[in-house]
C-alpha cells in the first residue's frame, strides 16, 4: 500500500508527467506493451543465457550490469521500432482510405 500511495502522490504532484516528458522512449515502450513484453522476455532470456555461457556460469557484478544495460537498450530499441511500424501501418491504411474515396 505504501508504494501505491507514493505513486499516487507522484502523479498528483506532476512528477510522473515530468518524468515522461524527459524519457519519451520509456513512454513509447509503455504504449507498445504487448510487443515489448514478449520481446523483452526473449531479450532477457537471451542476455542471461549469453552471460552464463560467457562467464562459465559465474557472472560477476560488472558483467551482469553490462548484460542488463544491453537488455534495456535493446528494449528501448524494440519500443521505438514497434512504434515506427505502428505509425507506418496507420499511414498506409489512411492512404488506402483516401484512394478508395477518390475513385
Amino acid at each position: 500500500m505504501a508504494v501505491l500511495w507514493l505513486v499516487a502522490m507522484m502523479v498528483r504532484q506532476g512528477w510522473i508527467r515530468q518524468l515522461a516528458d524527459r524519457l519519451p522512449l520509456v513512454v513509447t515502450v509503455g504504449k507498445n506493451g504487448l510487443v515489448c513484453f514478449v520481446w523483452g522476455t526473449m531479450i532477457s532470456l537471451l542476455a542471461d543465457i549469453l552471460l552464463y555461457l560467457a562467464t562459465d556460469g559465474r557472472p560477476g557484478n560488472w558483467s551482469g550490469l553490462m548484460a542488463d544495460m544491453a537488455a534495456i537498450a535493446s528494449m528501448l530499441a524494440i519500443g521505438a521500432l514497434a512504434q515506427a511500424w505502428k505509425d507506418y501501418r496507420k499511414r498506409i491504411k489512411q492512404r488506402r482510405g483516401h484512394a478508395a474515396h477518390a475513385h
